[in-house]
């Protein structure tokens, strides 16, 4: 028996909570006192989940899982037979449910609901609902529900049959995959919840009409994909205190997005992308001085060709992402980088710019910079005229696909000496040299993933001994033939102390790795 009384209960929880979630599992079965602890403290055992990530079958055969301590539930391609014994005693303590390609019967989802009466969040994605057509609608409900987000592929009635438990929703949200729920259910449950909702994320256009006759709505965000400029200028004209819009719409304008910026003066967050502004250089962000994250996406695969990005001075923007974007000009592609200091995360993917020289003037004005992505960047120019001035600021440096010099690749390493995570991808640019120079160049480097570039097993093997921060590398090789033996992987254990080999067996691979962000 471990006594907790030399120390205050507040430090306790403080030193638990430095704990990975590896660990606070095994502090639970270490004793009584450590166990009550943690399950009495709601930040520490909130990290609490069960995860199933294989292709499992759950029944009455699975009754170990009642003895499981975890606030959080993910089940993935998981086939749900019987819920009994085993789901009432881990549904109690349950606050978000998580069913991703699963399968079972409405039946036994709403079982499962009905003895998970604290769930604060429900997500259903690419769930086979098997005879659902029979199932009729839940007769209870979960009034602390905030949170339901429905991905569909078979069984649109869903939405129904879930409507009556969700009495005091505050985010809702749909994806369309196969199938598409019809509008009158979706409406009927958004008028349903609108004197609670908040965020709302449907883009059905039938949809947005229908929001325009709720007069009880005040919604914080929306997306408002598919939906008619028109009829997005009248939502933002009834919803003044929007602060996150997703209009990734093709026919609007730059007007039209000034006009969104003076309708909305707490804009914080906008997602859109510039089909309406081909050619040209957008003048929006004059008219949103709030905006702190500007995504611009297609939301397909279609390049966006403008001038630049403009030349205004964003003071609140801290977030940056562009994809699919062509810049044309030689000279003001980057300026609004020089004018906006205060951006902290920049993510290009799939971007085209004429002169990498004028990118890393813009980068230097970034002295805030903790993230930096670069995806499948292709510019014209890589002759670097700029002097790269050293940012400290920049914690996370993800490089995927970069046909980069090897000389510019150094400089821009060596340009953020802070690094504490490093991501080094299909660049076959990176070879052992590059890769010894890491721990020379990082000295503070904690997560390092190399993805298919041209370096080998020795380099590695110094890095992990020379960076005595590193607590997480991940790595593939390409398939390569070793003594006869074709070896498709690799990976170092950093707690183990040695390499293992995979074989080629694509099927274990991502089992191997899981996922590396």
């Amino acid at each position: 028996m471990s006594d907790l009384r030399p120390l205050p209960l507040e430090v306790w929880q403080q030193i638990f909570g430095y704990l990975a979630v590896r660990d606070l599992k095994t502090a639970l079965r270490v004793c009584h006192d450590w166990c009550q602890l943690i399950v009495g403290t709601t930040s520490l055992i909130n990290r609490m989940q069960l995860r199933i990530s294989r292709e499992t079958t759950l029944d009455h055969r699975s009754s170990g899982i009642r003895f499981v301590l975890a606030r959080k539930v993910c089940l993935f391609k998981t086939k749900i037979l019987s819920v009994d014994p085993w789901w009432p005693a881990l549904g109690a303590l349950l606050n978000d449910l998580d069913l991703r390609e699963c399968q079972l019967v409405v039946p036994t989802l709403l079982v499962m609901l009905r003895q998970s009466p604290n769930l604060v969040r429900l997500t259903l994605d690419k769930v086979q609902y098997l005879e659902l057509e029979d199932a009729v609608a839940a007769d209870f409900q979960l009034n602390r529900l905030e949170y339901l987000s429905l991905g569909m592929t078979n069984g649109p009635r869903i939405v129904d049959v879930l409507r009556p438990a969700c009495p005091a929703l505050k985010s809702f949200a749909f994806s369309a995959r196969e199938s598409v729920p019809s509008e009158r259910e979706v409406i009927e449950l958004v008028r349903g919840v609108q004197g609670t909702l908040e965020e709302l994320f449907v883009p059905i256009n039938a949809v947005g009409r229908a929001l325009l006759a709720m007069d009880r709505l005040k919604l914080r965000a929306v997306n408002l994909n598919r939906v008619e400029p028109e009829i997005i200028l009248d939502v933002c004209r009834m919803q003044p205190d929007l602060q996150i819009l997703d209009v990734r719409v093709s026919r609007l304008d730059d007007s039209q997005l000034c006009e969104i910026g003076q309708l909305l003066p707490n804009l914080r967050q906008l997602i859109t992308n510039l089909d309406g502004i081909q050619h040209q250089e957008p003048r929006f962000l004059s008219a949103m001085p709030t905006l702190e994250q500007l995504i611009v996406s297609p939301g397909g695969r279609d390049f966006q060709q403008i001038e630049s990005l403009g030349d205004f001075q964003c003071r609140k923007l801290k977030s940056l992402q562009l994809s699919w974007v062509i810049l044309h000009s030689e000279e003001d592609a980057w300026k609004l980088l020089n004018r906006s200091r205060n951006i902290e995360t920049l993510k290009l993917q799939e971007c085209v710019f004429p002169q990498w020289s004028k990118f890393v003037d813009g980068l230097n004005a970034l002295r805030s910079l903790k993230r930096l992505t670069l995806n499948t960047v292709t510019v014209s120019n890589w002759t670097n005229s700029a002097r790269w001035v050293v940012n400290d600021s920049t914690k996370c440096l993800r490089l995927w696909n970069l046909q980069i010099p090897k000389a510019q690749l150094v400089q821009l390493l060596s340009a953020f000496p802070a690094l504490e995570e490093l991501h080094l991808c299909h660049m076959p640019v990176v070879d052992d040299g590059v890769v010894l120079e890491l721990p020379r160049l990082f000295p503070r480097l904690r997560r390092l993933l190399i993805w298919e570039c041209s370096n080998w097993k020795a380099s590695l093997r110094h890095v992990s001994e020379h960076l005595p921060a590193l607590v997480v590398l991940k790595y593939k090789f390409g398939p390569v033939t070793v003594r006869g033996m074709q070896l498709r992987a690799q990976r170092y254990d950093l707690r183990r102390g040695k390499f293992d080999w995979c074989e080629n067996i694509m099927a274990k691979l991502y089992g191997l790795f899981g996922y590396y962000n």
